[in-house]
């Protein structure tokens, strides 16, 4: 039997708030039951953060809690991560919904993160190949420079062999 169609906000906004937990752990536990109750569904910052610090309202664009956001969504990671076992998903139009398992964990987050990887890979390889250790008199610093070098060679190689897949798949019509 299909679940009825629920709209997020709707949902959000009659979630019941357990004002006893911390603001992340509030957050972490109304992903997880949304993670349950409606896989794969998007939740926007305003709905996220009335259930975060138990406001009767959608906060307001400037309002301290929208600055106290960055501490908060990285406190519900940690525990969505360490007591549910399901991680953050964010996109920056839909908004923020927890992992439904791993095989949704590897197409979203696995993605995400060997994408950043490989850029910042790139970028270290980059500053790294502009160093010339002949100009490197300290002789510590010289060998910790080769040694970056090689493990940054061998990294590389490594780095061709993950999937390179995008972060979203592309759009079903």
């Amino acid at each position: 039997m299909a679940k009825a169609h629920v709209n997020p906000e709707r949902y959000a906004l009659n979630y019941s708030i357990d004002l006893d937990l911390s603001n992340g752990a509030r957050l972490a536990s109304f992903l997880n039951q949304a993670a349950n109750d409606m896989p794969l569904t998007f939740f926007k910052k305003p709905h996220l953060l009335r259930i975060a610090f138990g406001m009767k309202s959608l906060p307001r664009q400037n309002c301290l809690e929208m600055k106290r956001w960055g501490y908060v969504i990285k406190a519900a990671e940690t525990i969505l991560e360490r007591e549910y076992n399901r991680t953050v998903f964010s996109d920056r139009v839909e908004g923020y919904r927890a992992t439904t398992n791993d095989a949704d964990r590897a197409k979203t987050k696995l993605r995400q993160q060997s994408a950043r990887l490989v850029t910042q890979h790139a970028k270290v390889q980059k500053t790294a190949s502009a160093l010339d250790v002949r100009n490197i008199s300290d002789p510590a610093l010289r060998e910790e420079v080769i040694n970056a070098k090689r493990a940054l060679t061998m990294i590389g190689s490594s780095l061709l062999q993950l999937p390179q897949l995008p972060a979203k798949p592309p759009p079903t019509k």
